[in-house]
């Protein structure tokens, strides 16, 4: 039998709960693609312009969505989750244009970066914050709250990852 405690079921119903649709309501995925196929089988040919808006359409969203101020952790979720599919996208489409030797290189220095990013993740979760004290009502809501700007913090970090790579490898394979 199977136990899922109770915020990991809260959480997986909360990003249930913010998947993104276009206006005529068919489902979108964390990278704005509809078909699927289109991200398991990606192309090369994305150009920085591209994936610089799509960043800043996730932000968008991101904000749209905590704006509304229900199901916030939710957002922060879905957030994370769409910030790492562009970071995968990204990754697969240079490594597209790149030599034998350059992907060798760029996934030696990806393996690091995933080294750090746990690290740092470590980090950001032990972190003392003020959240998460008070009542019983109070320190579950605060929790909640938590765990959301913990997990915004995560989701900042792979954007300095994404725009990293962008900057250094879209550039020169343009140039």
């Amino acid at each position: 039998m199977i136990k899922l405690s109770l915020s990991v079921l809260l959480g997986l119903i909360l990003v249930m709960g913010c998947s993104n649709s276009d206006k005529s309501g068919n489902f979108v995925n964390a990278i704005g693609v509809k078909d699927s196929s289109a991200v398991l089988f990606p192309t090369s040919g994305h150009n920085t312009q591209n994936f610089k808006e799509r960043l800043k359409a996730i932000n968008s969203e991101n904000q749209e969505c905590l704006d509304k101020g229900i199901a916030m952790l939710g957002c922060s979720y879905n957030y994370y989750g769409e910030i790492d599919s562009l970071l995968n996208l990204v990754y697969v489409d240079i490594r597209h244009s790149m030599t034998k030797q350059e992907t060798l290189d760029l996934k030696d220095e990806q393996l690091v970066w995933l080294k750090i990013r746990d690290k740092e993740f470590v980090r950001i979760d032990n972190e003392e914050t003020e959240l998460g004290e008070g009542g019983f009502i109070e320190s579950r809501i605060r929790t909640n709250d938590d765990v959301m700007v913990r997990t915004m913090e995560k989701a900042q970090f792979v954007i300095r990852r994404i725009e990293y790579l962008i900057d250094k490898y879209k550039s020169e394979l343009l140039n």
